[in-house]
Order: C-alpha cells, then structure tokens, then sequence
C-alpha cells in the first residue's frame, strides 16, 4: 500500500480547493491531524477553505500555528476584513505591503479596507 507523502496531500488540497470541494478538504485535514501534524502548507489551504465556508475563527486558529509568510499575511488581512475589523486589517495591510509590495491583491486589500464591510445587496 502507498503512503500518501507530503506533497501528494498538498496536491490533493489545492485541486480540492480549486473545484470548490471544501467540506471534503477540512474532513480530509481533520482527520489527517488525528494521526500527525498537518503540513504547513495544507494548514494555509485548509484556512482559505475555512474563509470561503465563513468559518473565520477556524480560518484564523487554523493559520496562528504557520510560520510567518506571505500567504499567512494575506489570509490574516482577509479573515479581519470578513470580520470588519478595519483597523486591525489596515495594520496587517501595511505589514504585508512593506514585506511584498508587488502583492497583486493590495489594490483590492485597500479598497475593502476603505469601503468597510458591506451588507448583501439582497439583504
């Protein structure tokens, strides 16, 4: 039997994420933390999926544990303007601007940021 190495389950996560699979990619990783550590790289996957489901305070314990990046930036930036911590998210904002400023979605970033959070047009 095969084991399933490292860069085969970041895989799997990324296509699962990509197809809007997002209940199977969590059920995957909690299990998969049941028997050993979750990658650092899946762990961000599982975060992006966790802010797509709106479960933002799984998104946000999910990536306090990854090392400091790039993407844990963007995550954090994304989860406190779903939050509509506006001030917290421009501090984030900076810090990811300072550390990357060619990042392709600081433009969108800064937008929501001065936009605040809006209600759903069919509310």
């Amino acid at each position: 039997m095969a084991l399933i190495t490292e860069d085969n389950l970041i895989s799997a996560f990324q296509t699962l994420l990509e197809q809007d699979q997002l209940e199977l990619l969590v059920q995957i990783a909690e299990k998969w933390k049941i028997k050993d550590t979750l990658p650092q790289r899946a762990s961000i996957i599982e975060s992006r999926a966790f802010i797509r489901l709106c479960l933002l305070e799984l998104a946000w314990h999910r990536i306090k544990n990854v090392e400091h990046s790039k993407e844990k930036l963007e995550i954090t930036v994304d989860v406190l303007i779903h939050r509509g911590w506006m001030s917290k998210a421009r501090g984030a904002l900076v810090q990811l601007q300072s550390e990357h400023p060619k990042h392709p979605r600081l433009e969108e970033y800064y937008r929501a940021v001065r936009n605040g959070v809006q209600p759903p047009r069919n509310a």
